[in-house]
């Protein structure tokens, strides 16, 4: 927004910018469930809700602007929340899913082989 002739100062942006993530906090808790499609359904409402917050809290100083560079900042603003959304979910809930199972499948070797010791 600077770069456009903005304003605001950067700690502004920093501050919006940052409290508009807020909404992941209560939506990873909840994506911790391990269901796919509600982890889908979740952080693509949590991207839409930081979205709408930015959107919100920088239109009246987007409307200073010609319509097509108003524009341009929408498509980059929704451009990185969809970045982050993807990154988000396809990195680090995969990630967490995969350290999951690998620990639950340790578990299960660990467990079959203390049995199998214990039988003998």
């Amino acid at each position: 927004m600077k770069c456009f002739g903005s304003s605001n100062s950067y700690i502004s942006a920093l501050c919006i910018y940052g409290y508009s993530f807020s909404i992941y906090i209560p939506i990873v808790l909840v994506c911790a469930i391990g269901v796919n499609i509600a982890q889908w359904i979740l952080l693509s409402y949590a991207a839409g809700a930081s979205t709408s917050f930015i959107l919100v809290n920088y239109w009246r100083e987007m409307g200073k602007y010609v319509d097509k560079l108003r524009y341009i900042i929408i498509i980059l603003i929704i451009g990185c929340q969809a970045g982050l959304l993807f990154i988000f979910k396809l990195y680090f809930f995969e990630e967490f899913e995969s350290n999951l199972t690998e620990n639950n499948n340790n578990n299960y070797i660990n467990n079959n082989s203390t049995n199998m010791t214990s039988n003998i």
